[in-house]
């Protein structure tokens, strides 16, 4: 039987993706890996709380974040890629050690210039989508990005895997998706999408802007 591992950009309809998309000249603002086609382990960086989007992490995402909880197209790339066995486990493992580690992984604010200025700051146990994914292909022994993880672009993962193009079109057109959008159950509930308060998430945007400064000094 075949192995594949999906590749996932996304034209997300969020003021943050607008601003991405501008500042990169990129038609997709977001980057997920999925281990299977329904989508239901898929993983990236991303805000942590629908309404903070300054604070962010790994996350195991589902279609619905996308679009923040709403019911707007959302224009999807999806990307086929044919693995081996062994690849397949090191990618699942290097996924899951990542998302499971007790010393927290964050969003890496100061990495964005990495990516759009080929600097190469770096900022302990943390990463952006595009550095994340292309991680884990260097982590598989993938080799169809030839950049420094961290300065591959999305316009690098649209050009790099042309070859694998498995779905373009509206996220919930996708076949192998749409069908279970009336099953909310088979998405991992988290409390992405509850209000937490103003004062709350200020707090929260300090204390981790803090551990990042933190952690640029320590790398």
């Amino acid at each position: 039987m075949d192995t594949f591992v999906y590749v996932i950009l996304s034209r997300t309809p969020t003021r943050v993706g607008r601003m991405i998309r501008y500042c990169t000249h990129s038609e997709f603002n977001h980057v997920s890996i999925s281990l299977d086609a329904n989508m239901l382990e898929m993983y990236s960086f991303a805000r942590l709380s629908a309404k903070n989007p300054l604070v962010g992490g790994m996350v195991k995402e589902n279609p619905y974040r996308f679009s923040l909880g709403n019911k707007q197209d959302v224009n999807v790339k999806i990307y086929r890629i044919p693995v081996t066995n062994e690849q397949y486990n090191q990618i699942s493992s290097f996924i899951y050690d990542t998302y499971t580690d007790d010393e927290k992984y964050y969003y890496n604010l100061i990495g964005i210039f990495n990516v759009l200025f080929k600097s190469n700051l770096q900022v302990y146990k943390t990463y952006i989508c595009t550095e994340f994914v292309s991680e884990v292909f260097k982590q598989g022994g993938i080799s169809l990005l030839q950049k420094r993880c961290n300065t591959v672009s999305l316009k690098d993962f649209e050009s790099s895997l042309e070859p694998f193009m498995f779905y373009h079109g509206n996220l919930y057109d996708y076949p192998d998706l749409a069908h279970m959008y009336e099953e909310e159950s088979i998405f991992e509930k988290d409390d992405f999408f509850l209000r937490k308060g103003v004062r709350r998430e200020i707090v929260n945007t300090f204390t981790v802007l803090a551990i990042l400064i933190d952690r640029f000094h320590v790398s």
